[in-house]
């Protein structure tokens, strides 16, 4: 991405975007009337995907497009420094949580406590999704760990 393309991204996000996260992924996404400027926002957050909410009444259809985990971190850091105050703290706090996140390779690992239950719960029937969303991890994560790819050590 070109400076002048960072820039226009960073203002379009300041007013019309959204910083969030769900249990597992940060997000970013961007809701508007506008379906030429919300089609360049996808572009340059390289992604194809656009929702159309049509409206009842007089009320013009709505285009959406978003994008999650790692694309949603690297277009945070990217824009990060063309940000004001509010969403500037809103980056910085996704940001430290996807670090500090279970399966992210930041400084928290999951414990044997963890990796005793994910298997155990697996052995009972219930499903590699269910667990992943109870313990707001990825559900590559929770296959790897059933299939001893990771922390084989641990019974």
């Amino acid at each position: 991405m070109q400076t002048t393309e960072i820039a226009w991204l960073a203002g379009l996000l300041e007013g019309e975007g959204c910083f969030t996260r769900n249990t597992s992924s940060p997000k970013i996404a961007v809701r508007m009337t506008d379906l030429d400027t919300i089609e360049r926002v996808a572009d340059l957050m390289d992604t194809k995907t656009i929702s159309t909410y049509v409206r009842e009444g007089n009320r013009k259809t709505q285009y959406e497009t978003t994008i999650y985990g790692q694309r949603a971190i690297t277009i945070m850091k990217v824009v990060r420094p063309w940000m004001g105050l509010r969403r500037g703290n809103r980056i910085d706090n996704i940001l430290h949580w996807a670090k500090r996140r279970p399966g992210s390779g930041g400084p928290r690992k999951l414990n044997a406590v963890v990796v005793s239950c994910i298997r155990f719960l697996t052995n009972q029937g219930v499903t590699s999704a269910r667990i992943a969303r109870a313990y707001s991890l990825p559900h590559q994560t929770i296959s790897a760990v059933v299939r001893r790819e990771t922390y084989a050590n641990i019974a």
